[in-house]
């Protein structure tokens, strides 16, 4: 179920927001879409996505079987109260409003797959599913965060809780804002402990894995309609699609492809037509295109009040609009596979911290990627970057932040007062204070960190969204997560591949050659080709006009810089280039709307900028 709502805590809204259904009881004041909230009681609940195992909760709460989840969890909190966000398994955001204790609570899933953003405002605050709800709600539309833009503009997402937008906050996994009384506090309220690994063999932890996606695939599935899956040639789709087809035992999965003719080298065609046989899948292939990018930014902008994350709505949009002219409801993906599955990188500062650096040595000789002999260079880099640096306490890497960490992290055209925001608010290690070894912390951090996982989330989350589609990730699953924190970290070590765990735990499901296949492909190629020729003279307008709003951040010089050919090789490569490119152009764009909304429609189908 897709919700959107905007609730106000104790302040009246200075803007008529854009959901049609309003509920107002003393302090609150909520608007909403769909059907009227569920009650139970004094307990009034929205809930945005799905929550695992519903008729088990229902049970536990005295409700009838067959109740919907969102009148389950409220009557949950009716019985449990905040206890009852342990319970719930799955991808979900909900707001809770207990009349009888005078008391607003919005909360998110532990990953963040779903999640809330709130704003102080006056003696109150504003909580809604979308940042442009609470934007739009506010009396007055927020200027951009700073710090926020600086980290953008250095291809990094907002820090911490951040938003671009000042004082409008995202709510991170595993949290809940709470409002009584007036004001508003956030607090976490999954709080994972660590606990020996109990799993410690390749055998033991793919059959292990192979159970639990097997049920995180069927919850996924379940209760939404059509369920397709947006496969590639890679192993992280490739193992959801696997388990939902049960390796061919269950033919007519719908899949959906972007597919490159045009670039070989990124086109994975002919890897998904040898699944189609082998698993019986219905498939559906679009070609990607070079472009327009632009124009795809300003959809997603006129509809979100945000730049997109990444450039590849051009592809994306159009295979999900087809999916949905099917009557697919629900699209399962691969999304965290390289995080949850990835090398357990900082288990090298464990070992350092324990004062073996000889172990640490032979864990990065079995680094994925490092090959049968890796050089001793190759070792030592890997040694320091994740031994040593790893093993530092939290206060020597604050005092790298004042050193020349910031000048390697941030573009040469930042102004230096946009840098040294950027160093105020990065606090990149704040993870490693937590209780439990590095490799563990890590990992979390991987999974619900606000510098890549979070951000990306939302940015699926919202073009799936602009279809009418219902965005799923079953190797999210709380637990399997729970599952694979559990898992002894050194299985993660593999010199020829990568996650090798996951792919243990398809072998027999997934043909050996999408299984084993050591290479990752990207869709890199593609953009670059559209920054660098199609879009490139409209890039360029934007970026170098001289009112350019990204002037407040950057040096109209280097930015221009950057336009040149030359500039790919001081920036390390064309994926960077690339990236950093795509950042300044959104941003220009988001700077620009601020000012003038109609901005979107007036640019769109490549006019003049």
């Amino acid at each position: 179920m897709i919700r959107r709502f905007v609730a106000f805590v104790g302040v009246r809204p200075g803007a008529p927001p854009l959901a049609p259904s309003m509920l107002e009881d003393g302090p609150l004041l909520l608007f909403h879409d769909g059907p009227p909230p569920a009650a139970a009681g004094s307990v009034v609940c929205l809930l945005d996505g799905i929550v695992d195992d519903v008729p088990a909760l229902a049970a536990e709460v005295g409700e009838r079987p067959g109740t919907g989840a969102e009148a389950v969890v409220a009557a949950g909190w009716a019985r449990l109260g905040p206890a009852l966000l342990d319970r719930l398994g799955g991808e979900w955001a909900l707001f809770v409003w207990d009349r009888e204790r005078c008391l607003a609570l919005a909360a998110c899933d532990r990953m963040g797959s779903r999640t809330i953003h709130h704003a102080h405002s006056g003696s109150g605050v504003v909580m809604g599913s979308e940042a442009r709800e609470v934007v739009d709600a506010l009396p007055a539309s927020p200027g951009p965060d700073d710090a926020a833009m600086a980290h953008w503009l250095s291809g990094g997402g907002p820090p911490g809780a951040r938003t671009l937008y000042t004082g409008v906050l995202r709510l991170p996994g595993g949290h809940a804002v709470t409002s009584a009384g007036g004001g508003a506090s956030a607090t976490r309220w999954w709080r994972p402990r660590f606990e020996e690994p109990a799993v410690r063999s390749l055998d033991d932890a793919g059959g292990a894995v192979r159970e639990r996606l097997r049920t995180a695939v069927d919850r996924a599935a379940a209760g939404g309609g059509e369920a397709g899956v947006l496969l590639s040639g890679g192993i992280d789709s490739g193992a959801v699609v696997a388990v939902a087809a049960d390796g061919g035992a269950r033919p007519g999965t719908r899949t959906y492809s972007a597919v490159f003719p045009d670039h070989p080298k990124v086109d994975e065609g002919g890897l998904i037509d040898e699944l189609v046989p082998a698993l019986g899948l219905r498939p559906v292939k679009v070609e990607g295109r070079t472009g327009p990018l632009l124009d795809a930014a300003l959809e997603y902008l006129a509809e979100w009040e945000l730049p997109p994350l990444s450039p590849n709505l051009p592809f994306w949009l159009p295979l999900l609009r087809r999916a949905a002219a099917e009557d697919t409801t629900v699209m399962m993906d691969g999304e965290g596979g390289d995080e949850l599955f990835g090398v357990a990188r900082w288990l090298l500062a464990d070992r350092m911290r324990d004062r073996r650096p000889l172990a640490a040595w032979a864990l990065a000789r079995r680094f994925p990627g490092t090959g049968v002999r890796p050089s001793r260079r190759i070792v030592a880099r890997v040694v320091r970057d994740y031994g040593v640096l790893g093993a530092l306490p939290h206060g020597l890497h604050e005092v790298n932040l004042r050193g020349p960490w910031v000048e390697s992290r941030t573009p040469p055209y930042l102004l230096p007062r946009t840098t040294d925001v950027h160093r105020v608010a990065a606090d990149e290690w704040r993870w490693v204070r937590g209780d439990g070894p590095r490799w563990w912390l890590g990992l979390i951090e991987s999974l619900t960190g606000a510098d890549g996982p979070a951000p990306a989330r939302e940015h699926v989350r919202l073009r799936s969204r602009m279809t009418g589609i219902e965005p799923r990730h079953p190797l999210l699953d709380a637990d399997l997560v729970d599952l694979v924190l559990s898992l002894d970290p050194e299985l993660a070590f593999d010199p020829h591949l990568s996650r090798p765990v996951l792919r243990a735990a398809v072998a027999g499901l997934l043909p050996d050659r999408v299984r084993l296949r050591p290479a990752k492909t990207t869709f890199d190629a593609v953009f670059q080709q559209s920054l660098a020729g199609p879009e490139a003279s409209r890039i360029r307008r934007l970026l170098t006009a001289p009112d350019a709003e990204i002037r407040r951040y950057t040096d109209p010089a280097g930015v221009a810089a950057l336009l040149d050919p030359a500039a790919v090789a001081g920036l390390g490569g064309r994926r960077r280039w690339a990236l950093l490119l795509w950042r300044l152009v959104t941003a220009e764009l988001f700077l620009r709307h601020q000012a003038d909304p109609a901005l979107p429609a007036r640019l769109a189908g490549g006019a003049d900028c």
